[in-house]
């Protein structure tokens, strides 16, 4: 009875391990690094980066911003810069 019990255990086992294989399908991204500027702001920076990658990329999914700097010239800003990274998805 146990080795019975076993068996039908193992049959189990069998069939859930060798089931048809299941396909995924993988997306695939990459990121570009930029540089942009704004006489405004760091956020309009980062826009103006996204609308100028914009214009030859499509499905941009996120910017990461590495590093914020700005130019000051007479004790006051007058440009502020960004160095940021663009994913978007790959079509393939």
């Amino acid at each position: 009875m146990l080795f019975r019990l076993g068996l039908k255990y193992f049959r189990y086992t069998i069939r859930f391990y060798f089931q048809p294989s299941i396909h995924y399908t993988m997306n695939i991204h990459k990121v570009i690094e930029v540089l942009a500027y704004s006489n405004e702001s760091w956020e309009d920076a980062a826009r103006q980066a996204v609308a100028d990658a914009a214009k030859s990329i499509n499905k941009i999914e996120s910017i990461y911003i590495k590093d914020l700097s700005a130019k000051v010239e007479n004790n006051d800003i007058t440009q502020y810069r960004i160095n940021a990274q663009i994913t978007f998805k790959v079509e393939g």
